[in-house]
């Protein structure tokens, strides 16, 4: 008996061994495994951004991609094993509606009942008009072919005339409902630019009124800022950006970067801003200013890898420091 026992504990001490390990791995895949990202910035005929990001041998993978070509253009897709499994700024198609179809055996209740044909009669021969003219056959078909315009007789058009002008007459405004339909367009037209004036005067003064508390809030907004545990707040979340950018920052950069404005001077500046970065990447990054035009053109591609671990120890020091958690609180109360 006792070793059937020992037996069962043995079993089941195993398999919380394999569900326990099984647990670790997991969270050591979580935390320490890297994420891998990729940034691509291009800028020839339109802005063009695009990024990529693969975590676990590219199980998991998200595409990112912002074309400023037709109206800034976004896309974003969270794959799965290679699967889309979301696409949020993807519009969704109507569904079509599905259309039942009869089996080939079957027959439908009601069949249409087919109406009797139409007893159409007979062609009757046609009769010859006779020509009272004695033309030839080709002239006379055409002669009778032309409909025959009706004779007016004489003075008709003239009365005609006369009714249409006197028609006139009778629907022309007078001078009195033209005054009338004036001053109504102008009491119109004014009462549109009151409406305009009286919403520029209510979005002065709720501007105004933004102003005055600020100035109000001014010296508690200046003593919050002075407080010395507000200032190691900042220092700690400072040294926490510091910290994550120096994980995760790219580890590769390359690519041309060709810029030029209408002051060269201007460009010689910019190119003395931006020469500091071959000091983190060198010989891959080539920048080509232009002193004759303005231009601004470029291919930069960036590589990096980043841990959860990283962000998981930043969040929990940013979590348990007492002094951005008070700072967090009287900045709610503000």
């Amino acid at each position: 008996m006792l070793h059937i026992i020992l037996l069962i504990l043995k079993i089941l001490g195993i398999i919380f061994l394999i569900i326990l390990g099984i647990l670790l791995l997991v969270l050591y895949s979580v935390l320490f495994v890297a994420a891998a990202y990729r940034i691509r910035i291009q800028k020839q005929d339109a802005f063009r951004i695009s990024a990529d990001a693969g975590w676990l041998f590219r199980i998991v993978t998200i595409h990112f991609s912002l074309d400023g070509k037709d109206g800034w253009k976004k896309e974003l897709q969270i794959r799965l094993f290679g699967f889309p499994i979301k696409k949020p700024f993807e519009e969704k198609k109507p569904k079509k509606q599905k259309r039942r179809r009869l089996k080939k055996n079957t027959v439908p209740e009601n069949p249409p009942v087919s109406a009797a044909p139409e007893h159409v009669p007979e062609p009757e021969e046609e009769v010859k008009e006779q020509d009272p003219y004695n033309l030839p056959e080709d002239l006379s078909d055409r002669f009778r072919s032309e409909p025959e315009q009706p004779v007016r007789p004489p003075g008709q058009n003239e009365r005609a005339g006369q009714q249409r002008r006197a028609k006139k007459q009778r629907h022309r405004p007078s001078p009195l409902k033209k005054l009338q339909t004036f001053f109504r367009k102008l009491v119109y037209a004014s009462k549109g630019i009151c409406d305009k004036i009286m919403k520029i005067r209510e979005k002065i003064t709720e501007a105004g009124d933004t102003i005055r508390r600020l100035l109000q809030r001014k010296d508690a907004l200046l003593e919050f800022w002075k407080l010395e545990e507000h200032r190691r707040a900042r220092g700690a979340v400072f040294k926490e950006v510091q910290y994550l950018w120096k994980k995760s920052r790219p580890k590769k950069i390359q690519g041309k970067v060709t810029f030029g404005f209408q002051d060269p001077s201007i460009t010689g500046i910019c190119l003395g801003g931006m020469s500091m970065l071959y000091a983190w990447y060198p010989d891959r990054l080539e920048l080509a200013p232009d002193f004759e035009q303005e231009i601004w053109e470029g291919d930069i591609l960036m590589r990096g890898k980043v841990r959860f671990y990283v962000l998981v120890c930043i969040l929990w020091r940013i979590y348990f420091n007492q002094d951005i958690r008070h700072m967090y609180e009287q900045w709610k109360q503000l």
